[in-house]
């Protein structure tokens, strides 16, 4: 029997035998729990697309840098970006905000998981501003206890590095430590939207699976939940 202090997710009416093989879900957030970031250019817009890859790849790392450094930086190597696109930062950035949304097939599994004693966390390359602007609107450290929220800009690691699965590891093992527990790195199931990480994972140790909550239903996800054990 699982019971952890500081989580109402594990209560003294929920089991989850230790022999279970799977015993704990983390899930990517962009592409899986919420949506992705919402960028002001066509996806067929390969330029811009590898100037923003480059800037989320220094910013998901750290939290020295700022949206307003993201920003700036963007729109000064991008030619005629202001002009084409008619709006200020300020609008730029609440675009970003404004367009994020939950994807609800995937929120109603991780509610049925956690009634069945399933801890569930959450894995997330993200940057500060963004993420806890997510966070607050839909309460993702609520749902998803603070322990297993791992998010690149706090542990500065990213996906697919494997000091950020080791980090989930050992973070998801102290959560059941503490609750007079334990579970093997097996036992933890890790989704993503990206095939790069789900395969970085599995070397990692997790039980791994793709999933892409853009283009996959609620039942998609159980039936690979319960294939993965």
């Amino acid at each position: 029997r699982l019971h952890s202090p500081k989580s109402s997710q594990m209560s003294s009416t929920q089991e989850v035998s230790s022999e279970k093989k799977v015993r704990a879900i983390v899930l990517d957030a962009g592409g899986v729990v919420i949506s992705d970031v919402a960028k002001p250019y066509p996806p067929s817009d390969e330029d811009k697309e590898a100037i923003w890859s480059e800037l989320w790849s220094e910013w998901k790392v750290t939290e020295d840098l700022d949206e307003a450094w993201f920003w700036s930086q963007f729109i000064s190597r991008c030619p005629n970006f202001e002009r084409d696109i008619h709006v200020s930062v300020s609008e730029l950035q609440e675009s970003v905000r404004q367009g994020f949304f939950q994807y609800d097939q995937t929120l109603k599994v991780v509610h049925t998981l956690k009634e069945r004693g399933y801890a569930v966390g959450i894995c997330s390359n993200h940057v500060k501003e963004w993420f806890d602007y997510t966070d607050e609107r839909f309460q993702l450290r609520t749902i998803f206890p603070a322990d297993l929220v791992v998010v690149s800009c706090e542990t500065k690691y990213g996906k697919p590095s494997s000091e950020i699965f080791a980090e989930v590891i050992a973070r998801t093992q102290k959560y059941f430590e503490e609750a007079g527990d334990s579970i093997r790195a097996n036992q933890i199931v890790f989704v993503d939207n990206k095939l790069a990480n789900v395969s970085a994972a599995s070397k990692a140790g997790l039980n791994a699976i793709h999933f892409y909550a853009e283009e996959e239903s609620e039942g998609d996800l159980i039936r690979k939940l319960t294939e993965a054990g």
